[in-house]
């Protein structure tokens, strides 16, 4: 049985079904610019900020203070500056597309948390 994955050949995907001793699941093939999924990039460390700014902004901006509700905004921007970085090394461009929609909702919060009473 072949099947067929956006970008594997034949071969590849075979031999990984023929063998399940190989745990890896075929993605791709190097030639398609995908490296080894065991490898680890520096930037691939970026996700981990970005998900602690992420969830520390979700924490400040439910506060009833003005003060804590402008600092999740502005933590939501480092967030959104960091999976930015981290989506253009890894080519997700809908990521990177969410990323500059939500911080314009950011910015957004931020003159608002700002300029409203």
């Amino acid at each position: 049985m072949i099947y067929k994955i956006a970008g594997a050949n034949a071969y590849s995907m075979q031999r990984s079904i023929d063998r399940p001793d190989n745990f890896q699941i075929a993605v791709g093939s190097l030639e398609h610019g995908l490296h080894e999924p065991t490898s680890m990039d520096w930037i691939d460390l970026v996700q981990w900020p970005a998900v602690v700014f992420t969830v520390a902004g979700a924490w400040l901006v439910a506060s009833q203070r003005k003060f804590k509700r402008n600092w999740a905004f502005w933590l939501f921007l480092v967030g959104n500056a960091l999976w930015v970085i981290w989506g253009l090394h890894d080519r997700a461009h809908g990521l990177i597309f969410l990323q500059m929609c939500l911080a314009a909702v950011n910015i957004r919060g931020v003159y608002k948390n700002k300029f409203d009473p």
